[in-house]
């Protein structure tokens, strides 16, 4: 599936297209890459700058792997650019990340599918796991591998889609205030599952009822036309109800005669194995 074009992504994120479109830049990305060696025929390759090193040192690896263009932060020495293979186009943004996003959220609302984001202090990648297996018994279902759950790792998965997909199951992971509004402005869920507040993170947030706000970040982005999954046994997660539009799904490891929607009983450790339970709905 052809992604972009070069100029669509000058114009998704507002960089400069070089060389401009006016000379004919055609190019069609297949797929997008931040690691040249796993770079493949037909991506865009994005250069990041991390802690240790520049991907804008990588381009040359990233264009003989296959690249057709990349996108920039910085112009590239004459050198460089003179050593590309024909036809090959660079895009200069302000920020890598975010343009990154940017084209990421394009892709996604190109489809009509149940997406569910997951976040918590703990538990999100088993509920994602669990959530991914449901709906696979359905639909197609595209989930989040690894520790793709940040700002880079959620673009990635999100390019994988395309119509084949029925559903979409997404963990969100959270370093600081904004980071889920962000990471659902970019998948645009219309469901959503939150797990837990714990103290994960506290040496980033300071505490307990900053975590909670960057964690309800997600039920705040939830539609009107949406659900939301809140874990009752929680208080500072039951509490994000005053806080979203959808409709509202409790959830708990008993009834206790409470408000819980669906609860666990007869729950069995079994190790390695898991934990088996039995899932009773109101």
């Amino acid at each position: 599936m052809v992604l972009f074009s070069a100029p669509q992504i000058a114009d998704l994120t507002g960089g400069t297209l070089q060389p401009d479109s006016g000379n004919g830049i055609v190019a069609e990305v297949a797929g997008v890459s931040i690691d040249s060696r796993t770079t493949s025929v037909g991506d865009l390759f994005v250069c990041l700058k991390g802690e240790r090193r520049d991907g804008h040192e990588f381009i040359q690896a990233a264009a003989q792997k296959g690249a057709v263009g990349a996108l920039i932060t910085e112009p590239l020495p004459d050198s460089a650019g003179a050593a590309m293979p024909p036809g090959f186009f660079t895009v200069r943004v302000e920020d890598a990340t975010q343009a990154l996003g940017q084209l990421a959220e394009f892709h996604r609302k190109r489809f009509h599918l149940s997406t569910v984001a997951i976040t918590g202090s703990v538990g999100k990648t088993t509920t994602k796991e669990i959530t991914a297996a449901i709906l696979g018994q359905q639909w197609k279902t595209l989930k989040n591998e690894g520790n793709y759950n940040n700002e880079l790792g959620l673009p990635l998965t999100l390019f994988k889609l395309d119509h084949s997909y029925g559903a979409c199951v997404l963990e969100m992971g959270m370093r600081g205030t904004g980071q889920i509004r962000k990471l659902a402005a970019i998948a645009n869920p219309n469901a959503g599952i939150i797990t837990n507040v714990g103290e994960t993170h506290i040496e980033l947030l300071g505490s307990v009822a900053a975590i909670a706000a960057a964690k309800r970040e997600l039920a705040e982005a939830i539609p009107a036309d949406g659900l939301i999954a809140l874990n009752a046994d929680d208080p500072n997660v039951a509490a994000m109800a005053a806080h979203t539009a959808g409709k509202i799904i409790y959830f708990g490891l008993d009834k206790d005669g409470s408000r819980r929607d669906f609860w666990a009983e007869n729950v069995q450790p079994l190790g390695l194995g898991g934990v088996k339970f039995s899932l009773r709905g109101a």
